[in-house]
C-alpha cells in the first residue's frame, strides 16, 4: 500500500476524446442496423410537440449507445441535433435523416446487455412512473430499461479481469468510460460501461442497477468461461464513482431486490449471486463523508489531480487514509491534471502525460491485489449442525454454511459434546500427527488447538481463522484474505513476502493455506 504523487506538466486540451470504430462492410451491414427498431418514430412535418419529444427520446438512446456506431454516422446525428438546438432551417430533415443513415458496427443483440426484463425491473418502493415524467429534460426516456455496452476482447476466455465502468456526469460523459474501455481492453480485460437509472428514478433504483450488473457479469462469465472471474473491478468516473462507493458500503451478498424495498419484483437465479467485487477503481470521485466499514471492502484504487477544483482530491487522500490499514489501497495525484481526464489520453480534458498511464498503473495494482477468494459462492455446501466426531481416518474434511468448527486433541476415554448451538466439534487422539484437515466456513470462526497436521486448507467468508501450533513448530503460510490481516506469535522471527509467511525450517514444517474476505488469520503459540 503506497501513496504515490507524479510530478509533471499540464498541457492545453485539444478535444474530446471521442471513440473511433471502423466503418461495417455492406455484406455485414444488413445484420448489424438493427437500432432502428429501437428508435421512436419520427418525421420532420410532426407537429412541434409530437417532434420534439421523439427527437429527445432517440437522441439519448443514439448518444448512449456510441461505441455502436461508425465515428462518421454518429457524428452526423450529433450535428443535427445541434443544429436543432440552434433552429437551423432545414434541421428536421437533416435529423431524421441522420437517424436513417446510421451504419452499426455491432448489432444491439451483440453489443448490449440488459440488467432486467421489460416486464420484470424492480423499483424501489414499487413507485410508478408515466411517460411524462420520464420526457423532457429527465436523464432516463420513456422506456429505459438499464443495460451494459460489451467491450469483450477477441477471446473473452483469456481475459485477465472483467471491469465495470460508469461514466460521471451520471452516466452522460462519454469521455470517460466510452474512452477507457478499449485501453483496458488492450491490458488484457473484459470491459461492460453500465448505463444505470438516473433521474427521476431513485438512488435506490441505480444501486439496484449497479448490484445487478455485478451479479449479471458472474452470471455470464460462468456460463460463457470467460476469463479473469476472479478479478471483478467496478471503476467509477466523478458522479458514476458514487454508483461503486455505494457498492462498497451496501456490501451486497444475497439480498434481492424484493428484499430491498421492490417487492413486486420476481427474483431469478442472477439475484441469488454475491454482488461482491474485487477492486474499486475510484476516479476523481467520493463524498464528504468517510467510507464505512462493512467487513467487505475491496481493494482500492485511487487517482485524482493536483487541480481539481471539485474537492476530489482531498475526499480520495481521506479514503486512503481510512482505508489504508484495512485492505491494499494505493492513490495516485497527478500533479497538473484537472477534473474531467477520463482515460488521461491526449485530447481529453484537464490530462497530463502522466495521467495518461493510470489505466497501466490500475492494471500493475489489479494484478498484485486480486482481493477476496470467491470459491465459497458456488460451493456445493451441506449443513452440519450440533456435530460431535473423531478425526475420520488420518484427515478431516469439513464443508459447512454458518457453523463454528474448533479441532482439539482429546484423551482417548470420552467425546466431549458441543455447547454452543450449531458449532462443530471435530476431537482427533491425543498426540495422532493427521495427514490433512480441511475446513470451510462460511459463517463461523475456525480454531484449531494443538492438532498438527501435514497441510491445513482453511476458508472462512469473514470470520476469524486461529491456529494454536505447539512451540516453534515450523509453518508456510499462503494467505488469500480482503482485509490482509495475519497475526502470529512467531512474527519476530517470519520471513514475509505479500500473502507469504515462512517460520522455521519449512521442508519439516507445516502447509497452511488461509483464506477468508474480511477475518484476521492467526497462527499462535499453544498455551
Amino acid at each position: 500500500m503506497k501513496k504515490t504523487v507524479a510530478v509533471i506538466l499540464m498541457l492545453v486540451m485539444v478535444m474530446t476524446l471521442s471513440v473511433s470504430v471502423p466503418a461495417a462492410s455492406s455484406e455485414d451491414q444488413e445484420n448489424k442496423n438493427d437500432v432502428q427498431e429501437y428508435l421512436w418514430e419520427i418525421s420532420a412535418d410532426m407537429d412541434d410537440e409530437a417532434f420534439e419529444t421523439a427527437r429527445a427520446r432517440n437522441y439519448k438512446i443514439v448518444k448512449e449507445w456510441e461505441p455502436l456506431f461508425t465515428e462518421d454516422s454518429f457524428h452526423a446525428v450529433y450535428v443535427a441535433n445541434v443544429h436543432l438546438n440552434q433552429e437551423k432551417e432545414g434541421a428536421r430533415e437533416e435529423y431524421v435523416q441522420a437517424l436513417a443513415d446510421l451504419e452499426q458496427v455491432k448489432s444491439v443483440e451483440e453489443g448490449i446487455i440488459w440488467l432486467w426484463k421489460e416486464d420484470n425491473m424492480p423499483v424501489y418502493g414499487n413507485m410508478e412512473y408515466s411517460e411524462e415524467d420520464l420526457d423532457g429534460g429527465k436523464l432516463d426516456g420513456f422506456g429505459f430499461i438499464p443495460y451494459m455496452i460489451t467491450y469483450l476482447l477477441e477471446d473473452p476466455t483469456q481475459a485477465k479481469g472483467n471491469i465495470l465502468l460508469f461514466s460521471g456526469g451520471s452516466r452522460t460523459n462519454d469521455g470517460e468510460a466510452f474512452p477507457t474501455a478499449p485501453v483496458f481492453n488492450e491490458l488484457g480485460y473484459n470491459c461492460f460501461v453500465v448505463n444505470n437509472r438516473m433521474a427521476p428514478y431513485s438512488t435506490q433504483d441505480s444501486d439496484l442497477d449497479t448490484q445487478r450488473a455485478v451479479r449479471m457479469v458472474k452470471s455470464l462469465g460462468e456460463e460463457n468461461g470467460w476469463g479473469g472471474m476472479d478479478m471483478i473491478a467496478l471503476c467509477g468516473f466523478s458522479a458514476g464513482g458514487w454508483k461503486v462507493i455505494n457498492s462498497i458500503e451496501n456490501a451486497y451478498i444475497t439480498e434481492t431486490p424484493d428484499q430491498l424495498g421492490a417487492d413486486d419484483y420476481v427474483s431469478d437465479a442472477i439475484d441469488e449471486i454475491p454482488a461482491l467485487f474485487n477492486v474499486a477503481i475510484l476516479v476523481y470521485t467520493g463524498n464528504d463523508e468517510m467510507l464505512k466499514e462493512t467487513g467487505y471492502w475491496p481493494a482500492l484504487f485511487m487517482v485524482a489531480g493536483s487541480e481539481d477544483s471539485t474537492g476530489a482530491t482531498q475526499r480520495l487522500e481521506n479514503y486512503y487514509e481510512n482505508a489504508k490499514d484495512v485492505v491494499p489501497s494505493e492513490l495516485i495525484v497527478y500533479e497538473g491534471a484537472g477534473h474531467g481526464f477520463g482515460s488521461g489520453a491526449e485530447g481529453s480534458m484537464h490530462t497530463t502525460e502522466e495521467a495518461s498511464h493510470w489505466p497501466e498503473e490500475a492494471d500493475r495494482f489489479m494484478q498484485a491485489n486480486l482481493g477476496y477468494n470467491q470459491s465459497y459462492e458456488n460451493a456445493d455446501a451441506k449443513e452440519v449442525e450440533n456435530t460431535t466426531a473423531k478425526a475420520a481416518e488420518n484427515s478431516i474434511d469439513i464443508h459447512t454454511e454458518d457453523s463454528a468448527v474448533t479441532v482439539e486433541y482429546y484423551d482417548g476415554t470420552e467425546i466431549i459434546e458441543t455447547q454452543e448451538e450449531g458449532s462443530i466439534l471435530v476431537q482427533v487422539p491425543d498426540g495422532q500427527k493427521l495427514d490433512h484437515i480441511s475446513i470451510f466456513s462460511s459463517g463461523g470462526a475456525i480454531n484449531i488447538t494443538g492438532v498438527l497436521a501435514d497441510t491445513y486448507d482453511l476458508e472462512t467468508v469473514h470470520d476469524d481463522m486461529n491456529v494454536y501450533l505447539p512451540e516453534d513448530t515450523a509453518f508456510h503460510v499462503q494467505l488469500a484474505t480482503i482485509s490482509d490481516l495475519f497475526e502470529s506469535d512467531f512474527l519476530y522471527d517470519v520471513t514475509m513476502q505479500r500473502h507469504e509467511y515462512i517460520f522455521g525450517d519449512y521442508e519439516n514444517g507445516v502447509d497452511i493455506q488461509m483464506e477468508t474476505l474480511a477475518g484476521v488469520a492467526r497462527v499462535m503459540i499453544l498455551q
